[in-house]
């Protein structure tokens, strides 16, 4: 079933199939199908770029807005800030020595009371500032 061609004209691909010893013209829906697929998966990756974009410069935005408004806060309240820090750092080195203990119970218990404790004043020491401040 050979066509002929004349000068000029394109030549038809082919596909070798050597396991069962065939030689076949490449289906020209498929090509199509295949080159369609790709530009749906160009357009895809573009608009998954963009909203990347648009994601990295809405959570930018936002980051400058809190760092705006903590400046604003500790301002605002500096001595509320530093004993905030001081409580967050607290919580922070009793969570340090708590790791570094062993994984007996009586230990990590006393730790836990005793951080418990703290909070509790460190929370009545800034109720009765922020009655005063206010």
């Amino acid at each position: 079933m050979a066509t002929t061609t004349t000068i000029g004209q394109a030549v038809p691909r082919g596909v070798v199939d050597t396991a069962h010893e065939t030689v076949s013209s490449v289906n020209q829906e498929l090509e199509a199908e295949v080159k369609s697929l790709r530009s749906q998966i160009e357009s895809l990756r573009q608009s998954l770029v963009d909203a990347g974009h648009e994601t990295a410069d809405m959570v930018t935005a936002k980051a400058k807005q809190a760092g705006a408004k903590a400046t604003s806060t500790v301002q605002h309240y500096p001595v509320t800030a530093v004993l905030a820090a001081a409580a967050l750092g607290a919580v922070v080195v009793l969570a340090s020595r708590m790791s570094w203990t062993g994984h007996s119970h009586s230990p990590s218990s006393r730790y836990i009371d005793r951080a418990e404790g703290m909070l509790s004043e460190l929370r009545d020491a800034l109720l009765s500032l922020k009655g005063r401040v206010l």
